[in-house]
């Protein structure tokens, strides 16, 4: 099972993937690999932290999709029961 990673660590991983970047220049000669790879590394990880955030986003939103379908669905029956109860005590008309 992966990680669990909140929304905050990935604003904080996000907010340290662009300041590293635009400080790129400053810090990293071209000469520089080992920098280089463990800048890469990190934003390797940074990318698969948002892909999994992305990934648990849309299963939440099945889900919230799915109990809302059965919301609805449980208050459409008892609306029809309430409806067939009320009709065969006679406090409604049938149009």
């Amino acid at each position: 099972m992966a990680k669990s990673i909140s929304f905050r660590d990935l604003a904080i991983g996000f907010a340290i993937g662009a300041a590293a970047a635009s400080l790129l220049p400053v810090f990293l000669p071209e000469g520089d690999v080992r920098k280089r790879d463990l800048l890469k590394s990190g934003m390797k990880k940074t990318m698969r932290a948002l892909e999994d955030g992305v990934e648990r986003l849309a299963q939440l939103r099945e889900n919230v999709e799915d109990l809302l379908a059965e919301v609805s669905a449980e208050m459409a029956e008892e609306a029809s029961r309430t409806n067939a109860t009320e009709d065969i005590r006679g406090g409604k008309q049938v149009s």
